[in-house]
């Protein structure tokens, strides 16, 4: 990496010219436009280094600091086991907008989010009340880096049995990732550090039992919004005839994607994340299409284990995706 330094009116300035692969963070909370259009606001860390004016780098929240870390961590996983060079396989740069909604009215609902947006990955500010600290949880940085592997790789369309493929792909690696990375249980529960304790309180009290985490892989009606656990369950809405809308969530991309979940969930119990999460990827990257389903899916996971482990081992995948109904 080329450092340069100029002396202007008063003021030191970085300019760090950014090569392939970089981890790129940027703050809105340093302005208050940031959010609006193409707008990322002040770029403060590449790579973990400080950039900018003088006064940039002495502010540089905690959000920017956890998210150079879990993301660099990511990319790092990606790279070391599966031979992945960033998100899309080119080595591109990795840009990171943190502290979203917090500057203007949120009419988007940036504030209580964290997203892939085709290019980059934004993460609200949070609040006490609702989701907060989205960039200091492994899985949910690494679910988010995981849907855009999938932009760059199979291309999941994001509405029913095809959307919910997507979302649960993004959920399993984030749990793999975080687990064999040690930041986290092995207990396939997925952002169950960024809901604040008045939002598990009133969910639980709804629920009538403890509510803990955004969803449960393996028990996916227990998660902060119930989701179905096996084929038999899907809502006659959601089914073939839906069509996608946002007030139906895409024809329940989030819910449906339980059914796998707990699948895979079962997979890995019995076969440990290491000789399962090679078989997922191999799926996940050279298996699947835009349109593929959830048959289609438990297909492929199939015969790409028979490519990679026992007979026996694969029968425990099929005996799991037999036990949601697939």
């Amino acid at each position: 990496m080329k450092f340069s330094r100029l002396l202007a009116a008063g003021l030191i300035f970085v300019s760090i010219s950014a090569k392939a692969g970089d981890v790129i963070i940027y703050d809105a909370g340093l302005n208050p436009l940031a959010g609006i259009g193409d707008n990322k606001g002040v770029r403060v860390l590449t790579n973990g280094q400080r950039v900018g004016a003088i006064w940039k780098r002495l502010f540089i929240s905690d959000e920017a600091k956890r998210a150079n870390e879990n993301i660099t961590l990511t990319r790092d996983f990606y790279k070391n086991t599966f031979g992945r060079d960033s998100f899309d396989g080119r080595g591109s740069n990795v840009e990171a907008v943190v502290r979203l909604g917090g500057n203007l009215i949120d009419l988007f609902g940036l504030k209580q989010n964290a997203a892939w947006d085709g290019k980059k990955f934004l993460f609200g500010g949070g609040e006490s009340d609702g989701l907060k600290k989205f960039t200091g949880a492994v899985d949910v940085i690494a679910h988010e880096y995981t849907h855009a592997v999938v932009q760059f790789s199979s291309k999941l369309k994001y509405e029913g049995q095809s959307g919910a493929l997507n979302e649960h792909l993004a959920d399993f690696f984030g749990q793999m990732v975080q687990v064999r990375t040690g930041r986290g249980a092995d207990d396939f529960l997925i952002g169950e550090t960024i809901i604040s304790d008045d939002l598990k309180a009133a969910a639980s009290n709804k629920r009538g039992y403890p509510v803990v985490a955004l969803r449960d892989m393996l028990h996916p009606e227990r998660g902060l919004s119930s989701q179905p656990a096996h084929m038999s369950q899907i809502p006659a809405d959601l089914g073939q005839d839906c069509r996608p809308t946002m007030k139906n969530d895409n024809c329940g991309v989030h819910a449906l994607s339980g059914i796998p979940n707990r699948a895979t969930a079962l997979i890995v119990q019995q076969l440990g994340w290491a000789k399962a999460s090679p078989i997922f990827y191999v799926v996940m990257t050279e298996r699947l299409t835009e349109n593929s389903q959830f048959q289609d899916y438990a297909r492929e996971v199939i015969g790409e284990c028979l490519h990679q482990l026992s007979p026996m081992e694969c029968s425990v995948i099929n005996n799991s995706f037999k036990e949601v109904g697939l």
